[in-house]
């Protein structure tokens, strides 16, 4: 069984600032941390993640949570509740995060 790595640039973007475990350098650290084991990264099954519809989303989240998600993207909001903090990309690596786990789950059952 080979382990996969499902990843995409847009994750790189979802930036909380400084102080807050969820930044670019947290994931910058990580893929550097694997490039630098040559051996282990190249065992590694590498998959982009993939943009899910909005369809897919809903079937885990109601449509009036995906409204509030995506609307406060569109005002500007910097935080979705006191854990939740957002950047200008974040709703899209979201959607890309959800397709990495959709892949995930598809790799898995094949």
């Amino acid at each position: 069984m080979k382990t996969a790595l499902i990843h995409h640039p847009i994750f790189q973007k979802h930036d909380t600032g400084e102080g807050h475990p969820e930044t670019s350098k947290r994931y910058e650290a990580i893929m550097d941390a694997l490039q630098s084991n040559k051996e282990f990264y190249e065992s590694l099954t590498t998959l982009e993640a993939e943009k899910v519809s909005k369809g897919i989303i809903q079937a885990a989240h109601t449509p009036e949570h995906f409204k509030r998600v995506e609307g406060a993207f569109e005002n500007g909001v910097e935080r979705l509740d006191a854990d939740t903090v957002v950047s200008l990309h974040s709703f899209e690596a979201a959607i890309y995060g959800a397709g990495g786990a959709c892949r995930a789950v598809d790799a898995v059952m094949r």
